[in-house]
């Protein structure tokens, strides 16, 4: 799933992509399932169809909390090579994120 020696990380399989409005479901980062409406201009929104983290409905959204929250760690595990691999920190600490 992850390729952190290219630099790269492959987040998602899916081909879901929603309509502009339609109402979605995704897993945030404390494995909680929330729902809103897609817009396809806001960044959060891209992000959440591009790792796979948005679903038609709430209990496919459930079905996939462990699943979301092992892409949340392997982004979680990249940024921090990231930070590492520059030898300095960010303002923001990881604790944060």
């Amino acid at each position: 799933m992850s390729d952190f020696g290219k630099d790269k990380i492959v987040v998602s399989r899916s081909n879901y992509s929603p309509k502009d409005g339609e109402r979605v479901y995704f897993v945030d980062w404390d494995a909680f399932v929330e729902v809103f409406e897609y817009d396809p201009t806001d960044i959060f929104d891209a992000i959440l169809v591009k790792m796979g983290n948005c679903f038609k409905t709430e209990e496919a959204a459930r079905e996939n909390v462990e699943e979301m929250q092992s892409r949340f760690g392997q982004l979680l595990h990249y940024a921090e090579e990231l930070r590492r691999n520059r030898g300095g920190h960010d303002e923001m600490e990881t604790a944060d994120i």
